[in-house]
């Protein structure tokens, strides 16, 4: 079913799809929509006003665009999203009354956004401030640049991470409350770690100490190279392994609180092993004995070359230390 009434610029008609009236201004590019008697969408271009929406009698949607005001949207007759662009505010997000997020450019401010009416983020970059980051109220994270502070987190309100850079202290963290990990380099401490509160690993190098384990607040291994001790490790507080080269002594080993193996070569001695606290093996080759077993406390091979004796056995000889 359709009725018609045509004049030289205007044609209205029955539209059963829609459930209401449509009607169109040629030469004036109007559109027009009527639901159960009440205006829902209207759109005239070229004689202005462009796009318009209205749900349940309230201004829904609008959007214009050369005569400007472009993009709005309300929820409930409350404004909740509008964009703007040359006239300038860009982007702006309402939600429960309270502002949801921002965002403008040039005009500057630029990101913003908040939960339950608390600043969660914020990033700004050429009028600085840049990176923001709240949890429940508490700064949570932040990154600056240029202008400095670079990278900043918390946990529970404290400070957990810090990284500065060319304005130095670069890397830090910390955990329940204590200082847990540090490491700075041209500005010279580099590396530490700590566990339950005490010192557990430390690395230093051209401000020199070189590296630095403890286990449960005791010295647990240890090396320095170039201004020297290089290696040592200790098993419950205990000496158990040393070894240092150019500045000499080189290898030991500890078993139990006795000396268990030792081995040099240019400060001489070179080689001993002891069992139970007694010398089991000796190999000495320059310096000359070269090469010595004993077992239970007796002889039991000897070898010796350019300074003679090669190759004797307590087995076939019966020969004793006693």
């Amino acid at each position: 079913m359709a009725a018609m009434i045509m004049d030289t610029h205007l044609v209205v008609k029955m539209d059963l799809t829609f459930s209401g009236w449509t009607t169109q201004r040629q030469r004036s590019n109007v559109m027009l929509r009527i639901i159960d008697g009440q205006v829902s969408r209207i759109r005239i271009k070229d004689g202005q006003l462009s796009r318009l929406r209205i749900k349940d009698g309230q201004l829904s949607r609008l959007r214009i665009k050369d005569g400007q005001l472009s993009r709005l949207r309300t929820e409930e007759g409350q404004l909740s999203r509008l964009r703007i662009k040359d006239g300038q505010l860009s982007r702006l997000r309402i939600k429960d009354r309270q502002l949801s997020r921002l965002r403008i450019k040039d005009g500057q401010m630029s990101r913003l956004r908040t939960e339950e009416g608390q600043l969660s983020r914020l990033r700004i970059k050429d009028g600085q401030m840049s990176r923001l980051r709240t949890e429940e109220g508490q700064l949570s994270r932040l990154r600056i640049k240029d202008s400095q502070l670079s990278r900043l987190r918390t946990e529970e309100g404290q400070l957990s991470r810090l990284r500065i850079k060319d304005g130095q202290l670069s890397r830090l963290r910390i955990k329940d409350g204590q200082l847990r990990r540090l490491r700075i380099e041209d500005g010279q401490l580099s590396r530490l770690r700590t566990e339950e509160g005490q010192l557990s690993r430390l690395r230093i190098k051209d401000g020199q100490m070189s590296r630095l384990r403890t286990e449960e607040g005791q010295l647990s291994r240890l090396r320095i190279k170039d201004s020297q001790l290089s290696r040592l490790r200790t098993e419950e507080g205990q000496l158990s392994r040393l070894r240092i080269k150019d500045g000499q002594l080189s290898r030991l080993r500890i078993k139990d609180g006795q000396l268990s193996r030792l081995r040099t070569e240019d400060g001489q001695l070179s080689r001993l092993r002891t069992e139970e606290g007694q010398l089991s093996r000796l190999s000495i080759k320059d310096g000359q004995l070269s090469r010595l077993r004993i077992k239970d406390g007796q002889m039991s091979r000897l070898r010796i070359k350019n300074g003679q004796w090669s190759r004797l056995s307590s087995k076939d000889s019966q020969l004793s230390l006693g």
